[in-house]
């Protein structure tokens, strides 16, 4: 079992055991703690930010299917100051403080970690979609499993960056 920490706080835990993407990158179910209920809105909102960030530079003109890194760098440039922009930022700066930890409570080094609601992602599944029902709800399912992480481990021997702590996750402003 892996731990979720945020500011020495446990957020939640995950057996992070569906099936291997890579043998560094794993994912499961996120089972969050009473605390990590009140905090995951500013790190679950990266996905529905970096879609609608993604939809700004469509919107603009930027070629996002040539080069995704060139584009995200030219779209990062052009909008960091949109409300676009400042929404990834702030779901960027509270997930940069995340901490993963094994069963014995070591912290593991990870390259990248994205937590998802799945309501989030029923929402933006209709809105690709252009419908306003694609044929199913989570309202509906009952006991729904609702948050996903993934997480890709950093390299044996690797050392993560600390990132200087938030005073207060829950007061972060999130556009």
């Amino acid at each position: 079992m892996y731990t979720i920490w945020l500011n020495e706080q446990m957020i939640g835990e995950t057996a992070l055991d569906l099936p291997k993407i890579t043998p560094r990158k794993l994912a499961g179910f996120f089972h969050p703690t009473d605390v990590g209920l009140t905090v995951l809105p500013r790190i679950t909102a990266m996905v529905p930010a970096l879609f609608d960030f993604g939809d700004l530079c469509r919107r603009s003109g930027l070629p996002c299917d040539v080069d995704p890194e060139a584009a995200a760098a030219a779209g990062f440039e052009a909008f960091s100051n949109s409300s676009e922009g400042q929404r990834l930022q702030a779901a960027a700066a509270v997930i940069a403080q995340l901490e993963v930890r094994d069963s014995d409570g070591r912290d593991i080094a990870w390259e990248s970690i994205l937590i998802s609601d799945a309501t989030d992602i029923l929402e933006l599944s209709k809105r690709c979609a252009h419908a306003s029902d694609v044929g199913w709800d989570l309202r509906s399912i009952e006991d729904p499993i609702r948050y996903f992480i993934s997480v890709t481990f950093a390299k044996s021997g690797a050392r993560r960056r600390q990132p200087p702590r938030l005073r207060d996750p829950l007061s972060a402003e999130v556009c």
